[in-house]
């Protein structure tokens, strides 16, 4: 598969981060920063921003950090802080289940693959498939790894965040901070489950939105069309 889906997705990702629409009749829903909820669960966790992420960062090697909360309380139990091993593995496309140094962590929130065929990278291709190559694509060059899981559960329901992001000569951070999750919804490989009229990931629906907008999101999953 090509990559240039993957760059008409960062496009859209650039534009929905700046406000700007894509000539949408509809409105945009707001922008929320990373959600600091997992499987339901309420955190208290510090918002997912570059600085947080970069505070983890070590000279010469890609970083994987684990945080487990517990699960009636939100609080913070543990922290883990250790050399990212190797790329993350999808092990079932159901719940996005992913091993990241040998841990085992599923989505919440989403329903992944509803139909077999999507387009994605300007080719028809399997569902499965595509949302492997993302899985693998999104950890390309990035330092920082973070996973926020509940305690208990087995695999760990978990929220990842990917640190996008380089340091300036003078030492000033850029970039931004994106999600696993964030990149199926944005390709059109998923889309977001609710609980009544309750959306679980509204950190999302503006990532969902957006991925309507654009060729690679039309995929039958937002608008109720199965292939």
């Amino acid at each position: 598969m090509k990559s240039m889906g993957r760059i008409l997705a960062g496009v859209v990702a650039i534009l929905a981060m700046t406000g700007v629409s894509l000539a949408a009749p509809a409105k945009a829903p707001p922008e929320l920063s990373p959600q600091a909820k997992v499987g339901g669960v309420q955190l208290q966790a510090e918002p997912v921003t570059v600085q947080t992420m970069l505070s983890f960062e070590k000279p010469g090697q890609r970083t994987f950090v684990l945080e487990r909360y517990d699960p009636k309380t939100g609080a913070l139990i543990d922290r883990v802080i250790e050399p990212l091993k190797s790329p993350p593995e999808l092990v079932a496309v159901k719940d996005f289940t992913r091993r990241i140094n040998g841990r085992t962590f599923k989505s919440f929130g989403l329903d992944v693959c509803p139909v077999k065929k999507v387009f994605y990278a300007g080719e028809i291709v399997n569902c499965p498939d595509a949302v492997k190559e993302v899985a693998e694509l999104s950890i390309e060059n990035v330092p920082v790894v973070l996973c926020r899981s509940l305690s208990g559960s087995d695999p760990a329901i978990a929220a990842c965040f990917l640190i996008l992001a380089e340091r300036l000569p003078n030492g000033t951070p850029v970039g931004g901070v994106s999600s696993d999750d964030d990149g199926i919804v944005l390709d059109g490989l998923a889309s977001l489950t609710k609980t009544g009229n309750t959306v679980l990931r509204p950190d999302l629906e503006r990532t969902q939105f957006f991925s309507v907008q654009q060729e690679t999101g039309m995929n039958g999953l937002h608008r109720g069309r199965r292939k």
